[in-house]
């Protein structure tokens, strides 16, 4: 074990760390966006700058657009000399001497200064450990300061999430529940029988308000430990409701006879023995802008006398008037008094804002340059002001301090909101409260948590409970940031809910088809298979199995895959080319991989997976087509670096195994380059690239409604066109004669037909280029594509999804099922290859067979009559 003396926990703490010690640097002060607002806001106006003006209309526009041209280094001259709009070159004028003035930094310039500083700053302090997080996403300014940290100490080390692209997501299952009550009882015997230590697990709440206090008393009863974590917002618990609806009433103007009605009912005055009135006293008092307790250190009073040149008076006056406030409230320890009540806090406030001088605009940039990095919001006036506007900023300045998780004392469980659980790094994830309410969305109210008699009182009082939509993240996204974060995840869930299970789980790894329960009437009706009860297992070999088990053991009916596609495909659409060709190719992996979205257990074998790579290179040729390097003299160079990029980018969130690794694959990839610009040298007279990564949408092609994007489209002197898929695998699997089989491929003539359709052309050839080290650039085209019969194989295709014949494609040979990732659906697969030997025999066999057998079984299966 070792001790590590940590002196900055973000990267943001760590440049003010930088310029703080570095002698001659700036001090640090962070402006955040909405402190950046109004500082832009207010140089509109000294400007004189129209009400129209769409800078004016917007602050928060005009700040970004400062922000990017001061990243950039792009001034005044700059702008102006490239013709740009003189308001923002004037703009950018008077924001930068806003901070010369002030002396003080913006986000981004701080971190860009604290770069600037490292080398110093290493000679100086001599750090010997940089910790980072693998799955981090630094903006510009922090990559920056982050390369130049590594470049300089010694040792780096990255913990935490590994997305699942490098390793393993965590195992999913599902716990399954016969109301809100069991649920909560049924997790915590869950986590008893796992065996795992207290200290190890967290349960997450994606019902806070609803679940949290059945959680607790259960807790309680089977005396369990707990730690409750009520994250978010200040304002997300009950101490911060009590305070929000305080200041809101404070604002309205709170007339006496109303406060004495607010003690009564226990909004003022709780006692020692409320939970969270300490947490509530000392919230408040931190809300405050100016961190009154550091103004009586002489080192912070320095500093702000420094910041606010030309105003030491004003930061005098300002101690003297914090120290007569604050020794009030602190004991000799400078700890808030043991006995200070929520009732004389929020006196002690209103007096506060009763009773501060008056400095019109040097209080305001004492308020700005005083902010301590929290999300507190910049007062934008005088601090003189009544004491209603003075709840209102309060108020704002409240809704921003941010509740830190707390891991509590060991051996305990930390319970918390599911949007914070990837905060937390604790090993095993119990879920709880995934149902309908999880997906759509909360109600938040100011008035949930408290007492009814409270409740009573605000409504005789005519306060009116404010009902706001909370913003949710969706549950996809915060169950697969969670996976990155734990290693086992179970999601526990109502039965009353599971009904809904394809909306209530949209996550990737979600698959099951099982029944209802038989004695549901309605069930018999259903004309599909019901997705109930996802079981979540770790692989597709656990998985599959269980799945038609527990189908064929509870429904008494066989199960296969053909009616899951019967169920999923009610007319035939599909959402692109190569979805066709997916289930053209195989019906089975078609309803696994598209309609369920199963996924097998990843085995990962190379830094960069066949996918990675092609998706890789598809962005570097669109970049490099839209930049005119494919034919430029010093584009070789150039499209080099976009793939240097490319890989720093995917190294930053799976790292090479190793040097030379990471260079074979550079050349590898840049050997790709070239087989593009060599093409594009070689067919200059004939070919020229017209089109890069052009995209399609509800483009009707005889009874298919398809999306997607071409990869490259070329035309010729004579108007003619020709369309390419970029391939970086071999062109063995497509050869001509395959191609215009039509069994397994079908993008050539779909794009084609595309084009005609919708752009009117006239289309000489369309296929595959293959960029692969080795194939130099191969060309695999079908010429003349529209003249080929592919429409009548898309009908057929479509008669089949509706009619229910799904024929398997492999044909009398098993050999294309022995490296299918979803071999384990379809069973023997020597029994299924001599089911039919070719697709034109089962093109007769399923003509045959239309009107007979399969389509009474079809109906049956719907629980339709013949």
């Amino acid at each position: 074990m070792r001790l590590v003396n940590v002196e900055a926990v973000t990267l943001h703490s760590l440049a003010r760390l930088i310029l703080r010690t570095v002698p001659g640097a700036e001090p640090a002060v962070f402006w955040g966006g909405d402190a950046a607002q109004v500082v832009v806001s207010r140089c509109l106006e000294l400007l004189g700058t129209p009400a129209d003006h769409y800078l004016r209309r917007s602050p928060a526009t005009a700040e970004r657009l400062i922000s990017v041209l001061r990243v950039r280094g792009i001034g005044s001259d700059a702008w102006r000399s490239a013709g740009g709009d003189p308001v923002v070159a004037d703009l950018l004028e008077a924001y930068a001497d806003m901070l010369r003035r002030c002396d003080a930094l913006d986000a981004t310039g701080m971190l860009l200064r604290a770069a600037e500083r490292v080398e110093e700053f290493v000679r100086l302090r001599n750090p010997t450990l940089l910790v980072k997080l693998d799955d981090i996403r630094p903006l510009p300014g922090e990559r920056l300061l982050l390369e130049q940290l590594e470049q300089h100490i010694r040792a780096v080390e990255s913990i935490g999430a590994s997305p699942p692209s490098v390793t393993n997501a965590a195992s999913f299952r599902i716990l399954k529940a016969r109301d809100r009550d069991d649920e909560v009882t049924n997790v915590l015997g869950d986590v008893l029988a796992s065996g795992r230590p207290f200290d190890e697990v967290q349960i997450a709440l994606a019902q806070p308000a609803v679940y949290g206090r059945r959680l607790a008393v259960a807790a309680r009863t089977y005396g369990i430990p707990v730690v409750v974590d009520h994250g978010g917002l200040f304002f997300d618990t009950p101490p911060g409701r009590h305070v929000q609806a305080l200041l809101k009433w404070v604002s309205g103007g709170l007339r006496p006879e109303q406060a004495v009605a607010c003690a009564r009912a226990g909004l003022l005055n709780q006692d020692d023995r409320t939970p969270g009135r300490r947490c509530a006293v000392e919230l408040l008092f931190d809300a405050w802008p100016v961190d009154m307790v550091g103004l009586l250190s002489p080192d912070y009073a320095g500093l702000l006398r420094e910041a606010v040149k030309g105003a030491s008076d004003a930061v005098d006056s300002l101690v003297s008037f914090a120290r007569k406030y604050i020794e009030e409230l602190l004991d000799d320890r400078g700890q808030l008094r043991p006995d200070m009540s929520l009732q004389q806090m929020i006196r002690w406030v209103r007096r506060v804002l009763a009773d501060v001088p008056s400095r019109d605009t040097t209080w305001t940039d004492i308020m700005n340059t005083a902010l301590r990095g929290r999300a507190a919001q910049v007062i934008p006036e005088s601090i003189t002001m009544p004491v209603t506007r003075a709840a209102d900023v309060l108020l704002g300045s409240l809704q921003g301090v941010q509740m830190p998780v707390d891991d509590g004392p060991p051996g305990s469980i930390l319970v918390l909101p599911l949007e914070r659980a990837a905060l937390s790094l604790r090993r095993a994830t119990w879920v709880v409260g995934m149902d309908d309410n999880a997906a759509a969305g909360r109600s938040a109210s100011d008035t949930d948590g408290l007492p009814r008699s409270a409740m009573d009182v605000l409504y005789r009082l005519g306060y009116d409970a404010v009902q706001e939509e909370v913003d949710r993240v969706p549950l996809a996204d915060l169950l697969d940031r969670l996976s990155r974060r734990t290693s086992e995840i179970t999601l526990c869930v109502p039965a009353y809910d599971v009904r809904q299970a394809r909306e209530l789980f949209p996550h990737a790894a979600c698959a099951g088809l099982l029944p209802e329960d038989k004695t549901h009437a309605s069930m018999m009706d259903r004309p599909d298979p019901v997705l109930l009860v996802p079981l979540l297992a770790q692989g597709l070999e656990e998985k599959m199995p269980r799945i038609v088990e527990a189908w064929n053991e509870r429904s008494g009916t066989s199960w296969t895959a053909q009616n899951g596609i019967l169920g999923h495909t009610s007319r035939p659409t599909t959402a692109s080319a190569s979805s066709l060709e997916r289930l053209s190719e195989c019906p089975y992996r078609y309803f696994v991989r598209d309609i369920l979205g199963v996924r097998p257990r990843e085995k990962r074998t190379e830094w960069l997976t066949a996918a990675e790579r092609g998706s890789l290179m598809h962005i570097v040729f669109k970049d490099a087509h839209v930049r005119g390097l494919l034919t430029r003299q010093d584009g070789h160079d150039a499209i080099a670096e976009l793939v240097r990029e490319r890989l720093e980018k995917h190294a930053r969130l799976s790292p090479p195994p190793g040097s030379y690794t990471r260079m074979a694959t550079e050349t590898e990839l840049i050997s790709m380059v070239g087989t593009l610009r060599a093409l594009a040298a070689q067919e200059t007279e004939t070919w020229t690239q017209v089109e890069a990564e052009w995209k399609f949408r509800d483009v009707n092609v005889g009874p298919w409604r398809l999306r997607g994007q071409i990869d490259r489209v070329d035309r010729n002197p004579q108007g003619e066109e020709r369309i390419l898929d970029y391939k970086t695998g071999s062109s063995s699997p497509y050869e001509e004669k395959k191609l215009t089989a039509m069994q397994h491929r079908l993008q050539w003539f779909v794009y084609a037909l595309v084009r005609k359709q919708s752009e009117q052309a006239t289309v000489a050839s369309s296929g595959y280029l293959f960029v692969k080290e080795g194939e130099w650039g191969t060309l695999q085209v079908v010429n003349d594509p529209l003249t080929h019969d592919g429409a009548r194989h898309l009908d057929v295709l479509a008669d089949r999804v509706n009619a229910g014949w799904f024929p398997q494609a492999a044909g009398h040979s098993e050999s294309p099922c022995m490296f299918c990732d979803v071999r384990p659906v379809c069973g023997d697969v020597k029994l299924l290859g001599r089911m039919l030997k070719n697709k034109t025999v089962s093109d007769d066999d399923f003509r045959r067979r239309l009107d007979t057998w399969w389509y009474a079984e079809r109906h049956l299966f719907a629980g339709e009559s013949t």
